[in-house]
């Protein structure tokens, strides 16, 4: 029987994993992301057994000698998670690299990692990178959203458009293209009328790029570069000299030939390539990087909701980040699999990244395990890829809904927008009389709806309660719901919104 071992190191915001399989081993590569954190700090180790027996956990030094073994015990089949605070019995190692190897029956394998003193950080290195083509996306980034102490939030009037970094001015009328259209989640007639507008893609191989020049010659310099087939680029000057002046985010994968990492940039392309096409006229998407939020469109009105991941960035790897910008669905790509993980119904929008299912393992018993992805949704934690909830929500809506009833055409498919979480815009606490839900009957979660089909059908409907409650009494202990996904706690909203606070006047960040 062949038997797997998942394991997953959390270090402060982000997240290393390191398959283990018998049969044989060397059919799966250790991937780990640049992982920081101070010496001392707790981490959290999480792991998966696939059988039971009996398991350890050990630092391992430079010279393969085992410094401490943490834990050596039998242990069941299923998950565990052990907390970890960088030493043992509270004696700091010094400073060094070191393997931290989890073992049962004879296999091992190990996550490399360099110990620094108290003042410094951990680092974890990778021993492979994603690639353009083979999209991620495998789970070793970020698992969830710092925790930052709560202040007072701003009023959210910041609803800049997708071109605010552009040097060109923008006269469209709003709702006429994406980029002259303010981010005002709001204003749904406006944003269905943007969805539903043409979008110009440059005519080349949906997994190829095109390089934007510097000036309009070949031999002139690359400034960004922009997918074919599927993704939309803002056209400013259609010239004479059978050139034209662009921008757009440039879509650099780490591969790519110009590494300008989702940066607006402005060029030009060759006049030829340019194709106006019209996005399907039913459904639309709409996916903002600030919420972490897919809003679903349909016939003119907001359909539904689902929570995502996109991409988690560091500074060693900016290629991570989920691409700005506007995209046709353009091919169905189905089930892939990357390491020990499977990501399924996958949809290509922009070359390598995929909108898709979260990615899961297989258990032992061939049931599928989501625990290593699930818990970030709603927070950054993917390779570029936009990962969705699996879960129906209270619509019936999820991911395999998704596949089932959107176009997928190269010429016509749903149009996915994507907005840039631009420093300076803010979330809005909700207003306290909103209505929420849980189940006075042992529930442990709160809710967006009295029916949400999370909760078994006897308990329904819920029962209401205000969100001005929702930190009084039992109230304060409900988890958030994973399938309907109801409000973030004022105290997450105004941490997510101090991340985003305008540092000064007219600022904004390189990559978010």
């Amino acid at each position: 029987m062949k038997r797997l071992l998942t394991l997953f190191l959390i270090l402060s915001l982000l997240t290393a994993i390191c398959p283990i399989s018998a049969e044989p081993i060397a059919e799966y590569t250790l991937s780990i992301s640049n992982i920081m954190v101070r010496t001392g700090e707790e981490v959290s180790v999480w792991y998966y057994l696939g059988q039971a027996g009996q398991t350890s956990l050990a630092l391992i030094d430079e010279n393969g000698q085992t410094k401490a073994e943490l834990f050596n015990e039998w242990q069941e089949a299923g998950s565990h998670e052990y907390p970890w605070d960088g030493t043992a019995a509270g004696s700091a190692y010094p400073s060094g690299a070191y393997d931290l190897e989890l073992r049962q029956d004879g296999i091992s394998r190990r996550l490399k990692l360099m110990l620094e003193t108290p003042e410094d950080m951990v680092t974890v290195n990778s021993e492979a990178e994603a690639s353009f083509a083979q999209p991620e996306d495998v789970p070793e980034d970020v698992p969830e959203a710092p925790v930052i102490e709560a202040t007072e939030t701003p009023a959210a009037a910041f609803n800049p458009t997708p071109a605010l970094r552009s040097q060109h001015p923008h006269a469209h009328e709003p709702g006429t293209c994406y980029w002259c259209t303010p981010m005002d989640i709001t204003d749904e007639a406006t944003i269905w009328k943007m969805l539903t507008a043409p979008i110009y893609t440059l005519n080349e191989n949906q997994k190829k790029q095109v390089i934007i020049r510097s000036e309009p010659n070949e031999k002139s310099a690359g400034v960004g570069v922009v997918t074919g087939t599927s993704m939309g680029v803002h056209v400013l000057e259609n010239r004479s000299d059978g050139w034209s002046l662009i921008e757009c985010y440039s879509a650099s994968f780490f591969d790519s030939k110009v590494k300008v990492w989702n940066e607006y940039v402005t060029g030009y392309v060759k006049t030829s390539l340019i194709q106006k096409k019209t996005p399907a006229q039913d459904y639309a998407l709409l996916v903002d990087k600030l919420t972490q939020t897919l809003y679903i469109y349909k016939e003119g009105h907001l359909f539904s909701t689902l929570a995502v991941s996109t991409g988690q960035y560091n500074e060693r790897q900016p290629y991570n980040e989920t691409r700005t910008g506007e995209f046709l669905l353009v091919s169905k790509v189905g089930d892939f699999r990357s390491d020990a993980m499977i990501c399924s119904d996958a949809i290509r929008y922009n070359g390598g990244d995929l909108i898709h299912e979260i990615p899961h393992v297989v258990n032992a018993d061939g049931s599928k395990n989501y625990r290593a992805t699930e818990y970030k949704l709603g927070n950054r934690g993917s390779h570029g890829c936009i990962r969705v909830q699996r879960l129906r929500n209270a619509d019936g809506i999820n991911m395999a809904w998704l596949w089932n009833h959107l176009k997928v055409d190269s010429k016509s498919g749903t149009r996915l927008a994507i907005w840039e979480d631009f420093q300076g815009r803010q979330m809005e606490i909700p207003s306290d009389d909103t209505v929420l839900y849980y189940n006075p009957n042992g529930g442990k979660d709160y809710h967006s709806t009295a029916n949400c089909p999370g909760v078994r059908s006897q308990y329904l409907p819920l029962t209401a309660f205000t969100y001005g409650e929702l930190e009084t009494g039992a109230f304060a202990s409900l988890d958030r719901c994973a399938n309907c996904h109801p409000l973030r706690r004022k105290a997450e909203i105004e941490a997510i919104n101090k991340l985003h606070l305008e540092s000064s006047p007219g600022m904004v960040s390189d990559y978010h």
